[in-house]
């Protein structure tokens, strides 16, 4: 129930999460942000959505992530910057925490 709460509220309010070394946001728009080679990037459903990736290891082209089904944790930044275009739904983002400030432009 709490990420129900959080994606709802996070379309008021820019909401993240944050634990150890990893930060956690809703997102409901197609975004592009920077990474590090190598760098975790985790996309997990809020139930169900469609996405498309550039950038990450493991590719998603108009590919369906559910909740408790099939969800996209763990794949990897193979260069400096990750778009991910958001077709349907709405999913979890979690990436690693650097000590500079995190943006991401919506597109």
């Amino acid at each position: 129930n709490n990420w129900s709460v959080f994606i709802r509220y996070s379309k008021m309010v820019q909401l993240m999460t944050y634990h150890n070394v990893r930060i956690g946001f809703p997102i409901i728009e197609t975004i592009e942000f920077d990474t590090i080679p190598g760098e975790i990037i985790s996309i997990i459903p809020q139930l169900t959505t469609k996405i498309k990736t550039t950038g990450l290891e493991w590719e998603l082209n108009d590919e369906i992530l559910e909740f408790g089904i099939r969800e996209g944790s763990r794949n990897k930044a193979i260069g400096t910057n990750v778009k991910i275009e958001l077709i349907s739904g709405s999913y979890l983002l979690f990436k690693s925490y650097h000590s500079k400030k995190f943006s991401f432009k919506l597109c």
